[in-house]
């Protein structure tokens, strides 16, 4: 693991760990592909926007697919270093997620040797490994994709103050974009969203898994999203309540959404989006 450690520290700021119902850090999930096509490079152009937060630094993690060569640790700390990125966290590290070329596949369409965590096995097991880091430090945190980017200055200390009193597991977006889905899972809370890692939770998600390999291995489908099966099963355990779909996040994740802009009427209190931006 390559650790970036923020050097402009503010003595003003204070670090945000034990806090019951705060965001603890932000998860940042990346793919070595990100790195070499820009789309990292764009994502932190568009973070350095907006400033996260009038008194607080939290820690960001960057969670890379397989492990990267020398020349990707440079660029990630050039890119890093040019919008002078560290100011805003209280450290930055990169976190080798060490998913094997064998299973590390996005494919929507069937093929012959599917890995265990079916055809979206890479960013299945992207999150799985992501979700399960450092569980005992952090209990809630941001998961972010490199299609997202904010819209207003002190995102984190809105956030915070939107969870402060609600018991929740994931406090996200339901799709808001022009593609046509049905009711059901129309209702499916996105992957980007904020996470209560609380005991209860991380054995859903353990079910979840379970629930994806079990329906692979029987060939009852061959893909299945991370966060479509933990719509499928969160009825099972009848926790449907804990998945808020927040008036802060606006998921428009779809190509056909690549145009849309009136995100403030969409949902008014718009502070992050989801959205394919090139």
């Amino acid at each position: 693991m390559n650790i970036i450690m923020n050097e402009d520290t503010n003595k003003n700021k204070i670090e945000l760990y034990n806090k019951n119902n705060f965001v603890h850090a932000v998860f940042l999930i990346l793919t070595i592909k990100e790195i070499e096509n820009n789309r990292f490079y764009l994502f932190i152009q568009k973070l350095k926007k907006f400033k996260p937060s009038k008194s607080i630094l939290i820690p960001l993690y960057i969670f890379t697919d397989k492990l990267i060569d020398k020349t990707s640790i440079e660029k990630i700390n050039t890119i890093l270093t040019h919008f002078n990125i560290n100011k805003f966290f209280s450290k930055i590290e990169i976190v080798n997620n060490n998913i094997s070329d064998i299973n590390n596949i996005y494919v929507p369409n069937k093929i012959e040797n599917i890995p265990i965590f079916g055809t979206s096995s890479g960013p299945n097991l992207h999150f799985l490994k992501t979700i399960n880091f450092e569980l005992s430090k952090y209990k809630n945190i941001l998961l972010l994709e490199t299609d997202c980017f904010f819209i207003s200055n002190y995102w984190l200390d809105y956030f915070n103050i939107s969870i402060k009193k609600k018991t929740f597991w994931i406090y996200g977006s339901k799709y808001y974009g022009d593609s046509h889905f049905d009711d059901y899972t129309k209702q499916h809370i996105n992957g980007v969203a904020i996470y209560n890692r609380c005991e209860d939770f991380m054995k859903f998600i353990d079910f979840v898994f379970f629930y994806i390999k079990t329906n692979i291995l029987l060939k009852n489908e061959h893909i299945i999203n991370y966060d479509i099966a933990i719509n499928n099963v969160i009825d099972l355990f009848n926790k449907r309540k804990l998945l808020f779909d927040s008036g802060t996040i606006l998921n428009i994740s779809l190509e056909k959404d690549i145009n849309i802009r009136n995100y403030t009427n969409i949902k008014k209190y718009t502070l992050l989006v989801h959205q394919k931006y090139f």
